[in-house]
């Protein structure tokens, strides 16, 4: 998209207040939210997307019309900003409402409408007439004595514009138009084909009761009977309870093949989606869709990628070989069984090891992690680091459903900083993985007033609190997701560039998710974790040898989960480099890469990748998450391992990252905080690996050549 829309005391900072706005001074900012739904005015029902989408449409129909009819200069890149602000404030709230919204019609309407603006924002990027004053102020830059941010926002409309084929005929830019369309419409129908019921099982009818108990098949809906054979079928959440927990290998090899089922139409969007991709980036020049995505990219080509992605794997080797054998071994003693470790056993073995090394104190460690207390404790780590104040709004009208909390940032100064919503908890129609969404960035206007940023926070938590005076209980993996989402509200709502569409998260995919991945740090140590994590009504601190044993048996099967994003990685980025992928070209990529690159077989019949939601939003990037793990790695062991609570490391990385956004490059950035040190030895030694030859580590990219 042209237009881009991607240690003290402790004390309490989370206060609730139903008029949080008489804490903030009247500095000229503008209202952070509306009065509609997701804080987008008028949206009150789902046929409001209707005239939201038209009315939306004629505003930008104006600005557009002053770029093309007005002399080159620095305010062009003001109504730029200004006609990228009026779609993204509404296309993103449009992709968080078919994402979460209960109300299936919502969503109905947001996808619609979505389409309609989504189509009209393509056809502005292939539009030359807007293209020409970007291209005359490029020319005239030096004389127009453009700053930093200035020149940034003019490289980047200009790369997004080429990069949507501006330079190339009329006929050829409508055809981009029509498989930038296509493609969005195929990432609709991808996204509801991830959360589709499993398929179906058949159980051999004399091994019904060997393979499940009584409670488990009344759990199940019983289908019929065929050819001496019970159909069964399940929900997700009960297949993947059998699956990581059940002491049947063939109830677990049952409960894999129906969640990865190779589901004929599932395969098809995904090969038709990846086609397209490919079919665009030839069309504009590239070898594949990989190349054409990591141009703007920190490490720049596929090439540079795969080869950092398989040093890491080979520097994993010796820890993932001692993992395996730990898991055979287990396998042998369980069910004196030599055959190799299946996909469907991987889980199961791995959490039977940690369950036997685990005391029963371990066991009580979500006691600890009570969700109040994890928010407060979130909170605190923002107010240390950075001096913000969080006040929770109660006075809500913008909330979608009954379990969003909406809470306003403060600085020191009482200005008001931005907003954050949570909706946290599971429920029906709402997308399956924790993720959050940019609603609104932050920008100066013309006259000087500041809009704020807004983000939603969704996850998928089971709300097991008892009564209405408890509070749910977390598991760790369940606060580090949340502090990790919190990483990326903060790069948000701490921006201060001129223009949103620098703003934030809106920097190259493959560096935006470095102070997610730093904030992850924070809900593993021991000395933060002691700020807020309690037991219950008795206020217990949590104890010191827990906090220790939580962190060594995370690192327990540590390389076989590195290695597992490896896979990841890898299986995206090849699924992009092939030039032509159709009728379940992508099974035979999957299994390709699945055997050559990772020690569990490809188990035929399965279709792993049509529930991998990163294909879509990641194209060929989910290494982002490797290379951001590298870099916080880094970047914590620099500025937060000896104090993890200072507010001068705070500082610095406010100021040196979250601040600026994309209004600098990745490479500048780090090489302010890093001096281009990028090698994952830190990485590595917190997966327990220490034999390596520093100069032979992986290290990531940050060169500028092509």
């Amino acid at each position: 998209m042209a237009f881009r829309f991607v240690l003290r005391c402790f004390r309490p900072v989370l206060l609730r207040d139903n008029s949080f706005r008489n804490k903030c001074s009247n500095r000229s900012f503008s209202n952070h939210t509306g009065k509609g739904i997701f804080g987008l005015e008028r949206l009150h029902r789902a046929s409001d997307w209707q005239s939201i989408t038209l009315e939306t449409i004629q505003n930008c129909e104006r600005i557009a019309t002053t770029i093309r009819s007005s002399k080159p200069s620095t305010y062009t890149l003001q109504l730029f900003d200004d006609l990228s602000n009026e779609l993204c404030r509404v296309l993103d709230v449009m992709e968080l409402c078919r994402h979460i919204h209960p109300d299936p019609d919502f969503i109905g309407e947001a996808e619609k409408w979505f389409s309609v603006l989504n189509s009209y924002m393509q056809e502005l990027n292939a539009d030359y007439l807007l293209y020409r004053p970007l291209s005359d102020l490029e020319m005239r830059s030096s004389e127009l004595s453009l700053d930093r941010e200035e020149n940034m926002m003019l490289k980047s409309l200009i790369s997004d514009m080429q990069r949507s084929g501006i330079h190339m005929p009329s006929k050829t830019r409508q055809k981009i138009v029509e498989l930038q369309n296509k493609i969005a419409s195929l990432g609709f129908e991808f996204t509801r084909q991830i959360s589709r019921p499993p398929a179906s099982f058949s159980v051999p009818e004399d091994k019904v009761n060997e393979l499940f108990s009584p409670t488990e098949l009344a759990s199940f809906e019983y289908i019929e009977q065929r050819e001496g054979k019970r159909i069964y079928r399940s929900d997700m959440q009960t297949l993947k309870q059998i699956l990581h927990h059940h002491e049947k290998g063939e109830a677990r090899k049952l409960a894999y093949l129906s969640i990865y089922n190779a589901d004929p139409s599932s395969i098809q969007v995904v090969d038709s989606l990846l086609g397209t991709r490919s079919q665009l980036a030839r069309m504009l020049g590239y070898l594949s869709y990989s190349h054409f995505a990591s141009v703007d990219k920190l490490m720049k080509n596929p090439e540079r990628v795969r080869e950092f992605l398989l040093q890491l794997n080979k520097s994993l080797q010796p820890k993932l070989e001692n993992e395996l054998r730990q898991l055979q071994e287990e396998k042998y003693r369980r069910e004196l069984s030599n055959h190799p470790i299946e996909s469907w056993e991987v889980t199961f073995y791995c959490n039977q090891i940690r369950k036997k090394q685990l005391t029963t104190e371990n066991l009580r460690l979500d006691e600890y992690l009570q969700l109040e207390s994890c928010l407060e404790g979130m909170f605190y780590i923002a107010n240390c680091l950075f001096g913000i104040r969080t006040v929770e709004d109660l006075e809500n009208p913008e909330k979608w459903h009954d379990d969003v909390r909406k809470f306003v940032f403060v600085s020191e100064s009482g200005e008001c900083l931005g907003t954050l919503f949570l909706d946290l908890y599971q429920r029906p129609y709402k997308y399956p993985n924790s993720t959050h969404f940019t609603i609104q960035s932050h920008r100066i206007s013309k006259d000087g007033k500041h809009q704020l940023p807004v983000i939603a926070i969704t996850m998928n938590m089971e709300n097991n609190s008892r009564t209405m005076k408890e509070s749910t209980l977390l598991h760790p993996f369940e606060l580090q997701t949340l502090n990790h989402e919190f990483g990326h509200a903060l790069h948000s709502i701490l921006s201060a560039t001129r223009f949103q569409n620098l703003a934030g998260t809106r920097t190259a995919l493959d560096f935006v998710e470095m102070p997610s991945h730093l904030f992850e740090y924070f809900a593993r140590d021991r000395r933060v974790l002691q700020q807020f994590a309690k037991e219950g009504f008795i206020n217990k601190t949590i104890p010191e040898s827990l906090v220790e044993d939580m962190l060594r048996h995370s690192q327990l099967f540590s390389g076989i989960d590195a290695q597992t994003q490896i896979f990841y990685s890898l299986l995206d980025l090849e699924l992009h480099s092939s030039s032509s992928v159709y009728d379940g070209r992508s099974v035979d990529i999957l299994k390709t890469v699945q055997n050559e690159h990772t020690p569990f077989r490809y188990v035929e019949g399965t279709a792993w990748h049509t529930r991998f939601g990163h294909l879509y939003g990641y194209a060929s990037c989910y290494y982002s998450y490797l290379v951001a793990k590298v870099l916080a790695s880094k970047i914590w062991q620099r500025l937060f391992s000896d104090n993890p609570l200072s507010k001068e490391s705070g500082k610095l990385l406010q100021e040196k990252v979250l601040m600026v956004g994309g209004s600098k490059s990745p490479q500048e950035i780090l090489e302010s905080i890093l001096d281009n040190d990028m090698k994952a030895d830190r990485f590595l030694m917190e997966l327990g690996i220490n034999e390596f030859v520093l100069e032979e580590c992986p290290s990531i990219y940050t060169g500028t050549d092509n």
